[in-house]
């Protein structure tokens, strides 16, 4: 701003003179000259030049400050993409396997409305985010070695006796799961430790969802058991009807649902996405026949 600029400007001036040596030298004509002697070489332009990058350093560094406090903000908005239906982590960037649109508008809080040069879009949001959610949780779930974090606080969690017993004999399976409990007596068990994967202040619903899926589904192998727990979970924790969402956050769920294996539709089999073109558009306005 300009006085920034100004006090940049003062502050050259003031160096430049600290520098330099006035030394008057009266020749025989009595015509004074001013010698001018500068340290180390250096001219008035270039200390004009070094304090002209330090005050744009300066501006700089004010820009990424406030720059980080908007990322910040941008950040907590964002707060259910990053924890909700960021997948696995991909070295390298695949192609997208839904086609390129854009964002629109959202119609009734549900349906997100996209477009590209020929075709109309309407993309249901629950069931994109489920089909995320879904391949997310398949996918941490098969892993041989599961990614576990000890909790600093216990949770704690109440069964009734007859399911204590029923998850005493689920403990092994429990701890492939990467869920650590123990039992707290009369029912009640604490959680000492969980997958990473699970979604954070969603801890204790999802272990109490795996643990009442387990004992009462003892029949189920264990792929068809990750299986059935993951429709579950990814249904609850997905955006739920008359949500609204911005373009950022919309954008992030399409290039989500885009490096999904198949982001046609949802786990139950319900579709995502449905297209009209152009011309069936023009058609029922008569534009075409």
């Amino acid at each position: 701003d300009e006085a920034k600029l100004l006090e940049l400007i003062k502050t050259a001036i003031k160096r430049a003179l600290n520098r330099v040596s006035l030394i008057i030298d009266k020749s025989t004509d009595n015509e004074s000259k001013i010698d001018l002697k500068q340290d180390n070489n250096t001219t008035q332009e270039e200390i004009f030049q070094e304090e002209e990058l330090k005050y744009i350093s300066d501006l700089k560094k004010e820009e990424k400050q406030e720059l980080v406090i908007v990322t910040e903000k941008e950040t907590e908005n964002f707060k259910f993409l990053q924890e909700e239906i960021t997948l696995y982590n991909h070295d390298i960037e695949e192609k997208s396997k839904i086609p390129k649109m854009y964002y629109i508008g959202q119609l009734f809080g549900t349906y997100i409305l996209a477009q590209n040069e020929e075709i109309f879009y309407l993309i249901d949001q629950h069931a994109a985010m489920e089909r995320i959610n879904y391949e997310k949780i398949i996918f941490e779930m098969s892993k041989e070695k599961l990614m576990t974090q000890e909790l600093m606080v216990p949770i704690k969690i109440d069964f009734s006796l007859s399911e204590e017993i029923l998850i005493e004999n689920k403990i092994n399976d429990l701890n492939d799961l990467g869920i650590e409990i123990e039992n707290f007596g009369s029912g009640s068990f604490l959680v000492r430790q969980i997958p990473t994967w699970i979604i954070k202040n969603h801890e204790k619903e999802f272990v109490e969802e795996i643990i009442n899926n387990l004992i009462n589904n003892r029949k189920k192998t264990k792929i068809e058991f990750i299986e059935f727990i993951a429709k579950s979970l990814a249904c609850k924790e997905s955006l739920k009807a008359n949500t609204y969402i911005n373009a950022s956050e919309v954008e992030a769920l399409l290039n989500q649902l885009g490096k999904c294996d198949n982001p046609n539709t949802c786990p139950h089999g319900r579709p995502i996405i449905i297209s009209l073109n152009q011309k069936e558009i023009e058609k029922w306005f008569k534009r075409i026949v």
